[in-house]
């Protein structure tokens, strides 16, 4: 596909539509997952204005201003600017730009930046099978900051921009300023959401009750796990106080003797 102004213009119009309903003012977590199947995490803000990075394209106007005109359909072609030395890089930004976008459902891979390009000022990388989202948490002042922010995409594979990377296993995210995770958008077949919560750190960071709710499946093997922890103490009450099990029914629980009954509906 040949690039021009107009067609960049198309392409980050419809990109700042899928970056609004996916990453936009969100938090973002990665979990990931060494060889040993330790979880680690990467805890990133996806900001409107962090948008712009993610082009490679200069505006006249603020970086908030620019995302703005995108998903207003206001944006004019005349207000961008390609530097001559970058025409060549934004073009292969805008070949998986649209992908980029849906980074909170198809992040593959995470790992530490190799600082392999003298341009790009990033710790972490987070890719997929031809593209990597250069992350940073350290500001132009150089504060560590709070959460990991996007600074760059890349057209390329992650195993060349990392020094080491692993297997991403969940993504879950929430709107920006909320407390815990409360929606669950990628988690990968070997891993539950059990799993998660059973993390100290991670565990407390996720809503419990609406991860739950949201997820029927999860419900289910919740709501099996009660059931049988309740025949378990069930059992444990009987056997300590010399109950045969086998004469228990549903609505009646009788000792060997027949002459007492006690209530284990517990």
């Amino acid at each position: 596909m040949k690039y021009t102004k107009e067609t960049i213009l198309r392409t980050v119009i419809q990109a700042a539509e899928l970056y609004n309903e996916n990453l936009a003012n969100k938090n973002i977590i990665f979990v990931g997952e060494t060889p040993k199947h330790n979880l680690f995490y990467l805890e990133s803000l996806f900001n409107d204005y962090n948008f712009l990075h993610l082009t490679g394209l200069e505006y006249i106007k603020s970086a908030r201003q620019f995302f703005n005109d995108c998903i207003n359909h206001r944006l004019n072609a005349k207000n961008i600017v390609i530097p001559n030395n970058k025409i060549q890089y934004v073009y292969l930004k805008m070949q998986v730009l649209l992908n980029a976008m849906a980074i909170n459902k198809n992040a593959e891979r995470i790992g530490d930046y190799n600082y392999s390009k003298d341009n790009i000022e990033v710790q972490k990388i987070i890719g997929t099978s031809n593209l990597c989202i250069g992350m940073s948490n350290i500001s132009k002042e150089g504060k560590i900051l709070k959460y990991y922010y996007p600074r760059t995409l890349l057209k390329d594979k992650i195993n060349y921009n990392t020094t080491q990377h692993s297997k991403i296993v969940a993504v879950l995210s929430k709107d920006k300023g909320k407390e815990l995770y409360n929606e669950v958008t990628y988690l990968s077949q070997d891993t539950s959401i059990a799993k998660l919560f059973d993390h100290d750190k991670i565990g407390s960071m996720l809503d419990y009750e609406t991860l739950y709710s949201k997820n029927p499946t999860y419900q289910l093997k919740i709501n099996n796990f009660f059931i049988e922890l309740s025949q378990i103490i069930k059992s444990n009450i009987a056997m300590k106080q010399g109950y045969n099990l086998s004469l228990f029914n549903d609505n009646e629980k009788k000792n060997d003797k027949g002459d007492k009954e006690i209530d284990l509906n517990i």
